[in-house]
């Protein structure tokens, strides 16, 4: 038997609207986030993917990847240095990507 790929004919899933800081898993150097689900798809979420960048660069780096989890939406990663900036993204995956 051969192996087999699945292909959905579907566009690629819809933008995660909200990430949030958790206060009370955050501190100084520990940031803990979570992001809403995204439901309106034509087909399954597969998982997201978190990055980071500093603040004003286009340069993303991916600290969390959940693929193949999709009710994994929350995250902690310490290492942060106190007082700088930080812009976060989340990438929505189904099987399109």
């Amino acid at each position: 038997m051969s192996d087999y790929v699945l292909i959905g004919a579907t566009e690629l899933p819809a933008a995660t609207a909200n990430i949030y800081k958790n206060s009370l898993l955050s501190n100084q150097t520990v940031l803990a986030v979570s992001w809403d689900q995204v439901t309106d798809t034509s087909m399954p979420i597969t998982g997201y993917l978190l990055q980071v960048a500093d603040y004003g660069s286009t340069d993303f780096e991916t600290i969390f990847n959940g693929e193949n989890r999709p009710s994994e939406r929350q995250f902690s990663q310490s290492g942060f240095i106190t007082g700088a900036k930080y812009t976060f993204r989340v990438i929505t995956l189904n099987y399109n990507g």
